[in-house]
Parts: structure tokens; sequence; C-alpha cells
């Protein structure tokens, strides 16, 4: 039983650290990724603000779930 609940915040805290980085990661996107930093300004269409945003969710999630499959091998 201890080795699951060691399990289980090992991977809480392998998920921490991964929030934070891609924290650290979309906020220098944010900083340098468009001309005036300000991605809301280049959005003007909902829709299409939308797609771009579940765009990036699913970018996300996959390198989640690459870097936890590279942790597990």
């Amino acid at each position: 039983m201890m080795d699951i609940r060691r399990m289980l915040a090992e991977k809480a805290e392998r998920r921490a650290l991964l929030a934070e980085e891609i924290e650290h990661i979309v906020a220098q996107l944010r900083e340098h990724g468009l001309p005036g930093g300000i991605p809301s300004r280049f959005y003007t269409d909902p829709e299409e603000a939308s797609v771009a945003s579940a765009l990036a969710r699913r970018v996300i999630e996959a390198v989640a779930r690459r870097l936890e499959e590279q942790e597990q091998a």
C-alpha cells in the first residue's frame, strides 16, 4: 500500500513540475511569440480564438503524454 501512495505522490510531484514548466513556456511565448505580446489582439473572431485555444490545449496534452511516456520508459 505504501508503494502505491509513494508512486501517487511522485506522480503528483512530476505533474506539478510539468505544470510549472508549461506555465514558463506559455509565458515566454506570450512575451516573445507575437508582436505586442497580447494574443487577444490577433484573434478578433471568437470562433478562430476558440480553435486556436483548442489546438494549443491539444499540443500541451500531447507534450504531457510524451513526457510521461519517457518517464515510464
